[in-house]
């Protein structure tokens, strides 16, 4: 996704990985074309939606690591087309960043309570 068509809300470190990755939950604001998701197999609408995704940072700061739908994106204005201004002023209801954050950490705390250890 290019960068000029998001907007990053917050990038909060949440610790350290069993190997020595920096944790991080970073909120965004972004426009989507819309249209056929085939990997979730819904139909999403065209606009703005907010998104919260853990991501991993490696200790030299020069890779990120992302699990597959690890987050959670909610749509917080249906539009036909990109407005520069209207991403850049959007406001996103404290209420809904916080339910996507719990959602986060429910399904983190279900993938950890899942994976194997030898």
């Amino acid at each position: 996704m290019s960068g000029a068509r998001k907007r990053v809300l917050f990038e909060e470190e949440q610790g350290k990985t069993d190997d020595g990755w920096t944790r991080y939950l970073t909120g965004e604001v972004y426009w989507n074309a819309g249209g056929m998701n085939y990997f979730t197999n819904q139909h999403e609408v065209r606009g703005y939606y907010v998104d919260v995704t853990p991501e991993d940072v490696n200790p030299e700061g020069t890779m990120r690591r992302i699990t597959g739908f690890a987050g959670i994106k909610a749509v917080l204005l249906e539009a036909p087309r990109f407005n520069r201004k209207t991403l850049d002023t959007i406001q996103v209801p404290a209420d809904l960043i916080e339910r996507l954050r719990a959602r986060v950490a429910e399904k983190e705390a279900t993938r950890r309570d899942r994976r194997v250890v030898a």
